[in-house]
């Protein structure tokens, strides 16, 4: 679960190899969270390592809400995995 306070920015971090053709997809991200933007950090400087696939948003109101991803390449359909993340975003 990751927290934050209402207008903060909240950054949700999922291992991957895009390398691969796989990458993270959110799906139907909730309102309250406007999403930002999303990158790539490689773990090192070898070509096809993994690394950290990251997604930014904006928190617009208090609760507590799942942001789903999907792993998937692109051209296909069908996701080889799927990850649910909690936010709880505080009032104060």
């Amino acid at each position: 679960m990751t927290t934050a306070k209402a207008g903060e920015v909240v950054t949700i971090e999922l291992a991957a190899t895009p390398s691969t053709g796989y990458q993270w997809r959110p799906v139907s991200p909730p309102s309250a969270l406007e999403f930002l933007d999303s990158g790539f950090t490689p773990a090192g400087t070898s070509p096809g390592q993994g690394g950290t696939q990251w997604f930014r948003f904006q928190t617009r109101e208090p609760g507590r809400f799942a942001v789903a991803f999907v792993l998937k390449r692109e051209w296909e359909d069908d996701p080889i995995d799927a990850e649910t993340v909690v936010v709880e975003v505080r009032a104060d």
